[in-house]
């Protein structure tokens, strides 16, 4: 991920820009001991042979500054605001302990980094503008979003409860009957006058992917940015060969 902050200094005479990235590293280490096995022998103290435990370190980095974080005074000027900010950005995760780097965990970071880059680059003179590597966790959707591939042919079951999309005429369209059971493909395409005898799933799955509102379903991590009232916007991926 890289967070680029544009520095727009008044009557446009100068715009610098700043690279802020996500740094993943991931290293296993051996915890120390208070007590460990002794070659009677002489041959030392007998180490466990497994790697050891796995810490994943995740931060911001910029390109000029260092990693993305508050200095003393910003932090002070934040106490004297009555604001509450964390120092960094920075995010350690020990595999199996504390589970995996997911989707609520990674935004989660993104929303920390946000509020610390908008205090330390305010909005009247930067633009902050995230672009995410090519990783299908960065653009994971919500448990409610329009996602076609996951859904039933009928209704309930073991599908989720999506919101609202639309019909091809504008109106409103629940995904979800009255009493909230999930509607399922074949009713969600009836609805929008498609005729599905003898469409498969995977025919039915492919014809709502072509209506806009599905089409155009956004991750949660753009969603939450494309909402900041500061103006954070979300680039297309893309791959460095």
């Amino acid at each position: 991920l890289h967070l680029y902050v544009k520095m727009g200094y008044p009557h446009g005479t100068q715009v610098m820009l700043q690279s802020l990235g996500m740094l993943f590293s991931f290293t296993m280490m051996r915890l120390s001991h208070s007590s460990v096995w002794v070659d009677p022998m002489g041959g030392g103290a007998v180490r466990p042979k497994g790697k050891g435990k796995g810490i994943m370190v995740s931060d911001y980095i910029k390109e000029f500054g260092g990693y993305l974080h508050l200095t003393e005074e910003e932090l002070g000027k934040a106490r004297l605001d009555f604001i509450s900010f964390p120092k960094e950005a920075r995010d350690l995760l020990e595999y199996q302990k504390d589970g995996y780097w997911d989707n609520e965990k990674f935004l989660k970071s993104v929303r920390r980094a946000v509020r610390i880059a908008e205090f330390k680059y305010p909005a009247t003179h930067y633009d902050l503008v995230l672009i995410f590597d090519h990783s299908s966790g960065h653009l994971a959707f919500s448990v409610d979003a329009l996602v076609a591939s996951i859904m039933n042919v009928s209704p309930g079951g073991k599908q989720p409860k999506m919101h609202p999309g639309r019909l091809p005429n504008g109106d409103p369209q629940p995904m979800v009957f009255d009493d909230g059971t999930p509607k399922g493909l074949e009713i969600v395409l009836r609805e929008c006058g498609v005729m599905v005898d003898k469409l498969k799933r995977a025919d039915m799955i492919k014809k709502l992917q072509e209506f806009e509102d599905f089409r155009n379903e956004k991750s949660s991590v753009q969603t939450y940015l494309e909402g900041n009232t500061t103006g954070v916007s979300l680039i297309p991926s893309f791959t460095l060969n």
